[in-house]
């Protein structure tokens, strides 16, 4: 339905209310009155006439009575009909007979009457009569169609008026609209000729028509923005529709293809395809418009052949997208004319064959591929060389491969290979081929599978290289290499010989000259011994730091981890220092934290090292009058992980900026002036940094020349776990000593004087010690007599200390007997190693009498317990108090301090014990060289244990140290064995010469020590 009949609709419906209102509403309203009114008109004619025919049926004169009905008869004739009399009984008495009157109204017309004739409450009987009312009808009818006249007329103006207003006021407007509206909807609708609408009226209307310009000159805009972008677009564009159809066509697409807009648009796009591939395009279409999957296209690029309007193809880059418009699809196609860029990577291609193929034969690397569908296997030019294969024999199969590959080779390389293409695993190898003219070459091959997008594996690549000139030059290397180790196995030779026989005569210079400085010299005599003995300490430590730098170099400076506390580093220290800085007028102060932990795990001697090395060149190089200061503090800690922080500072004369460049290069000083002012070989400094590094630490400094210098040296440590005391609290006189008198104890112990020392110790404090030579008389001695615990050496011939605590837990009834381990094997894996084969704890030697007793009171219940005073009386005799106190005379090597602090002060058993070592170790060399022949491999290792437990009894610490990297030697580094095996015997003449010269500063009345020993 049109505009113009919506807008008729409603008038005529109202017309046709208002006739269905007459017809159906009034007109039968109308009819209804009219009859009512024409009912009572007639009755009351009725009752005008009764009056005779009442008074004649009174007088039962019926004549007069038809008379009278006849004269009322004649009387309305042309309107009443069958008027009838009945008496009271109903009996009709006029008329006679029936009336045949043919222009008798139909029965419609027709109003039937009933009249009843009563007098004084009497019924005479009743009068019936049809009337017909046909003129009343009419009247009606006419007043109907007078009423339909007028309304047609006023539907007919009112419509005429309507239809004029309508189409002057809304169907022209309306028209107008519509057609720029078809105009805008235009495909080929060029925004500049955009139609907008003038003569506006100002009504709604007129509303429409402004709110339509708008709009067209919105779309508009867009239009020229789109079409400006589509137009400018490089690539060309093209819009398809579901069908097929091109609906948009760029210029560029114009420039691409060579056809026009219009000869494309409504074509199928398929025309702009080669006919070969129309048919694919054309299903695969229509497959994705049945089940459309965008993302199987949308934002991908794909390369595919143009068809240009002369016929020829061409390669394109198409890329398409999705969209929905009016509720069709289109597909926006993004294509690129690629043939440039084709042909740019075809000659690409080549030159990069070329370059390929010239690489390959200058590298000497080949490559091939092989086609896991067909087998079809492909060579590059260099592979065939590398086989001396010709290039022109045709297929190549595996098979002429295998034929090249060496006899004892070939199971190697098929395995590879099978591997390769039964499981896909790549492999690198290399083997040798025989070409055939009499060559044989070394080859290096690589190969892997290459997958598809959905991981099925298409080809197998590889790439193949002669190696068989590296070969050749790392056999050359090899060669070098055996003859470079040779020439450092015999620096190391040298170095140890040379260690061994300049030490041992530098180690009796300096004891003799020691000795000597205590007999009484003239001036000149005395100012020359000092000299030699001074100038032979100091070639002495040159010579160490030598070796060190030796050791650093090559990579065989070990960094230790073992116990040791900061007060003996610290005393050490302040003695070496202190007596350096007191005869050259410095002050030298030490300030410790009071913080600090006491005891760590590290090497402690190579921290006393650094310090000796720092402290001792601020002294050097700070004047008389001077001040140095070593301060150490903590850092940080977390749980068992400490970091120190050690200060050394001077007032000394200063690093310049210059200077401090090279300040840590081997043999560097500042400069010249100051080695031959102050002497010194710059090797300090340097082994300095090296064993910071080397122990995770860093060293840093700040000096100003004339200022003096400060050094910090940062070092990571570990504490003892449940080591509480610090190093201010450490005073073990303050400790209480624990009642053990009356224990019974097991001591396993190899070595006499570690015997004879642990014995003394223990019966000072009452306690009973039976002592076995190993491990295995501890267990026959515990089948034998009960015991209250076990001092257990680690190292011991025929049975170790670890093996016989296994087998003393075997055994149920040992289960809860005390075994503490006593060894020299103090690093902390060697505490997990003693608690691992059932030892209930572990003490380091040498032996500190004070942890002895702790841990022998933790863990030993003595039996049967005895006073103190009932102990053995050599026990508690005095000592031997009139010998000769030996700190008075120094003896090379040892630190009788120390030594003496081991035997408890007690000067004639210390005294014992150095000549029982002396006659034990004088034959050390020997006895070690045939434990090295040993079919025990650890019989040597076990040699050097033993040396440096009962050294650091003795107070031999350089001893004991240089036995402790002896016995590493032979458990780690057999090369190091020779030179490691030197320094423990240059140690040991110096230590074992002091002993000897010890008689001759004995007094006249050392009866009781000549006695004990």
């Amino acid at each position: 339905m049109n505009l113009r009949s919506k807008i008729l609709l409603p008038p005529i419906i109202a017309m046709a209310l208002v006739w269905a209102a007459i017809h159906f509403y009034w007109k039968p309203a109308e009819t209804d009155a009219a009859k009512e009114a024409f009912v009572r008109q007639n009755n009351r004619l009725l009752a005008v006439g009764q009056s005779d025919v009442v008074h004649h049926l009174l007088e039962r004169d019926l004549a007069a009575a038809f008379s009278a009905m006849e004269t009322l008869q004649a009387l309305y004739h042309d309107e009443w009909f069958n008027l009838s009399l009945y008496d009271e009984n109903g009996r009709r008495l006029f008329p006679l007979f029936d009336e045949t009157r043919q222009n008798r109204p139909s029965e419609e017309k027709l109003i039937s009457l009933r009249h009843p004739l009563e007098i004084a409450g009497t019924q005479l009987g009743r009068v019936e009569v049809d009337i017909a009312w046909t003129r009343e009808q009419q009247r009606i009818n006419d007043s109907v169609r007078e009423l339909d006249l007028m309304l047609l007329i006023i539907v007919v103006l009112l419509l005429s008026v309507s239809f004029i207003a309508q189409y002057r006021l809304l169907l022209r407007p309306f028209a107008r609209i519509k057609a720029a509206a078809r105009a805008l909807a235009a495909q080929d609708h060029d925004p500049a000729n955009t139609r907008y609408l003038d003569n506006i009226p100002n009504d709604e209307v007129g509303e429409l028509m402004h709110s339509f310009n708008e709009m067209a000159h919105r779309i508009s805009e867009k239009t020229t923005r789109l079409r400006s972008v589509i137009d400018a677009a490089v690539d060309g564009i093209i819009v398809v529709d579901s069908e097929g159809r091109v609906r948009e066509f760029s210029p560029a697409a114009e420039s691409i293809f060579g056809h026009t807009k219009s000869a494309v648009l409504n074509q199928n796009v398929a025309m702009l395809m080669p006919e070969s591939m129309r048919g694919a395009h054309q299903s695969s279409f229509a497959a994705y418009n049945a089940n459309r999957r965008p993302e199987r296209i949308m934002g991908k690029t794909r390369e595919l052949t143009g068809l240009r309007r002369g016929g020829a193809t061409f390669p394109i880059d198409l890329a398409v997208s999705e969209a929905v418009v009016d509720g069709e699809v289109h597909y926006i196609g993004i294509i690129r004319d690629i043939s440039e860029r084709k042909h740019a990577e075809e000659q690409l291609r080549r030159s990069q064959e070329g370059l390929l193929a010239q690489a390959q034969k200058m590298t000497g690397l080949g490559s091939w591929e092989l086609d896991l569908d067909n087998n079809t296997l492909l060579w590059s030019e260099e592979v065939y060389r590398i086989l001396d294969v010709a290039i022109d024999s045709g297929n190549i199969a595996l098979t002429d491969f295998y034929a090249k590959v060496h006899p004892d080779d070939l199971a190697r390389v098929r395995a590879a290979r099978r591997r390769l293409l039964e499981s896909h695993v790549p492999f690198s190898i290399t083997y040798r081929v025989q070409p055939g003219n009499g060559l044989q070459k070394h080859v290096s091959e690589r190969a892997e599978v290459v997958f598809g997008e959905k991981g099925e594996p298409l080809k197998a690549v590889g790439a193949v290289q002669d190696i068989s000139h590296q070969m050749r030059e790392a056999q050359r290397l090899e060669q070098a290499l055996q003859v470079a180790e040779a020439a450092t196995r015999s620096k190391s030779d040298f170095l140890a010989t040379m260690s061994h026989e300049i030490r041992t005569p530098m180690n009796a210079i300096i004891g003799l000259t020691s000795l000597l400085l205590r007999e009484q010299l003239r001036g000149k005599q005395r100012e020359y011994v000092e000299k030699v003995h001074t100038s032979a300490n100091g070639l002495l430590h040159i010579i160490n730091d030598i070796l060190d730098v030796s050791k650093i170099e090559s990579g065989n400076l070990e960094i230790e981890r073992r116990e040791f506390t900061l007060n003996e580093v610290i005393q050490q220290l302040d003695t070496v220092i202190g007596i350096a800085a007191r005869e050259k007028g410095v002050i030298f102060a030490v300030d410790i934290a009071p913080e600090l932990p006491h005891r760590y795990v590290g090497d402690g001697l190579r921290l006393q090292q650094i310090l000796i090395n720092l402290c001792s060149n601020a002294v050097k190089f700070t004047d008389s009058g001077g001040r140095v200061e070593l301060a150490a503090s903590v850092l940080g800690r977390v749980d068992q992980q400490i970091r120190l922080r050690f200060i050394v500072r001077d007032s000394g004369i200063g690093i310049s900026r210059e200077q401090a460049e090279r300040l840590f290069q081997p043999f560097s000083q500042g400069d010249s002036s100051t080695t031959r002012r102050y002497g010194g070989t710059g090797l300090g400094l340097t082994i300095t940094k090296k064993l910071v590094e080397l122990m995770g630490g860093i060293i840093s400094f700040t000096s100003n020349p004339g200022q003096g210098t400060t050094f910090v040296v940062e070092l990571p440590l570990q504490t003892i776990a449940g080591a509480i005391e610090t190093v201010g609290t450490s005073d073990p006189q303050a400790s209480p000593l624990p009642d053990l008198a009356g224990a019974h104890l097991l001591l396993a112990e190899d070595h006499e004087v570690n015997r004879l020392l642990a014995v003394d110790l223990l019966e000072a404090h009452g306690i009973r010690v039976t002592t076995a030579d190993n491990g295995q008389q501890a267990l026959d001695l515990l089948q034998a007599q009960p015991f209250d615990g076990v001092l257990m050496d680690c190292m011991m011939p025929i049975m170790d200390g670890y093996e016989t605590t296994r087998r003393i837990r075997q055994q149920p009834r040992f289960a809860k007997l005390p075994v503490i381990a006593m060894t020299a094997n103090a690093m902390p894996e060697d505490r997990q190693r003693s608690l691992a084969s059932g030892m209930n704890d572990h003490i380091a030697k040498p032996i500190d009498e004070m942890e002895l007793l702790r841990k022998l009171n933790k863990w030993v219940k003595v039996a049967e317990p005895r006073r103190a005073s009932d102990a053995p009386a050599a026990v508690q005799a005095a000592d031997d108090s009139a010998d000769v106190a030996l700190t008075a005379f120094p003896l090379p090597g040892i630190d009788t301090e120390k030594g003496l602090a081991v035997a408890r002060g007690k000067t004639a058993f210390y005294r014992r014990m150095l000549k029982m070592f002396a006659s034990s170790k004088r034959d050390f060399e020997s006895l070690f060289r045939a434990a090295q022949q040993d079919t025990d491999p650890v019989c040597a290792a076990r040699a050097a244990h033993s040396l440096k437990g009962v050294s650091a009894n003795i107070g031999a610490a350089g001893l004991a140290n240089a036995a402790q990297y002896l016995r590493e030697a032979c458990e780690t580094a057999p090369a190091d064995i020779d030179l490691r095996l030197a320094d423990v015997l240059a140690e040991l003449d110096t230590v074992i010469a002091g002993i000897d010269r010890l008689d001759e500063h004995q007094q006249p009345d050392d009866s009781v020590s000549r006695h004990s020993a």
